[in-house]
């Protein structure tokens, strides 16, 4: 009798086990006919919004330079922005300026030099004289220095003085052939990144706005990509707003938030993500949740 009740439990055991991979083979397979779903992209960005976001890269260093993206990262910072400008000859350079006055020693649109000629420029020294010689940064070394590093990157194209928006087919290429597709984030106005959806339906996109309209018209846009998310500044969120974004399944995102009183405030609205040039890259949304009161 004892014979047949250890052969009867092998035979359970091995149905149940046999059963349990059959399920896991099942789920693999939806997940993986599923690849590039806005479910799967979410729990992927989840991930992300526990740190808060480097702006400009690391302060303290010439904003949108390598050095300071380099510096961002080594602090522990998971997704750096920065802000995309053209050259007279069509590349790509990092500044948040269409203009070079405020951050180097030259004068002028980016745009009417060639990125030799901005290569040759100061862009550390107004920052501080231990950077002096620092020069522009290109796109191609921002995302080198990420993808070795395994960073997101956020590309800032929202000024189109800087950003023409008949440019964004060489950013794209050029996040495509570095294989940043799936680690850039692309934040610029509703209107505008409609372009670039138009190269790319599964790129992940930050639509930035001003307020609720903003976010109305930007609801089509988000719904077309493949992962969106809404980008405000601090002063023009409203708990209305924030609302309405979570309602509409997508996550909301502030700038610049730079002391722990605003951060806290922040959350407890519901806010999802920040960029801040002061505080550290480690802090963790869920320790400021406010608790239900007894």
């Amino acid at each position: 009798m004892n014979k047949v009740f250890y052969v009867l439990l092998i035979i359970l055991s091995t149905s149940i086990c046999l059963n349990t991979q059959a399920k896991k083979k099942k789920n693999v397979t939806q997940t993986e006919n599923n690849t590039g779903t806005r479910q799967e992209v979410v729990m992927n960005y989840r991930y992300w919004d526990k740190q808060a976001e480097s702006h400009r890269g690391y302060k303290g260093f010439p904003e949108n330079s390598f050095l300071a993206i380099e510096e961002a990262i080594m602090q522990g910072f998971q997704i750096i922005e920065c802000d995309v400008a053209f050259s007279k000859d069509s590349v790509p350079v990092l500044s948040h300026d269409p203009k070079v006055d405020r951050c180097s020693t030259a004068k002028g649109l980016v745009s009417n030099y060639t990125v030799e000629d901005l290569s040759v420029m100061d862009f550390g020294i107004k920052t501080d004289k231990k950077f002096a010689g620092t020069g522009i940064t290109t796109l191609k070394e921002a995302l080198l220095l990420c993808r070795r590093n395994n960073v997101i990157i956020e590309l800032d194209c929202a000024n189109k003085e800087r950003f023409p928006n008949s440019n964004y087919h060489i950013v794209y290429n050029l996040v495509k052939k570095y294989g940043m597709l799936g680690s850039t984030i692309f934040c610029d106005t509703a209107e505008n990144l409609k372009t670039l959806l138009d190269i790319d339906p599964n790129v992940i996109v930050s639509i930035h706005c001003i307020g609720l309209n903003d976010v109305e018209k930007g609801m089509e846009v988000a719904r077309r990509a493949r992962f969106a998310d809404f980008s405000f500044r601090q002063n023009l969120i409203t708990q209305k707003i924030i609302n309405y974004v979570h309602e509409q399944g997508f996550y909301v995102k502030i700038w610049t938030v730079d002391n722990l009183i605003d951060f806290k405030r922040f959350t407890n609205m519901g806010v999802d993500h920040i960029t801040t040039n002061q505080l550290g890259p480690k802090f963790d949304f869920r320790i400021f949740i406010a608790k239900p009161e007894d």
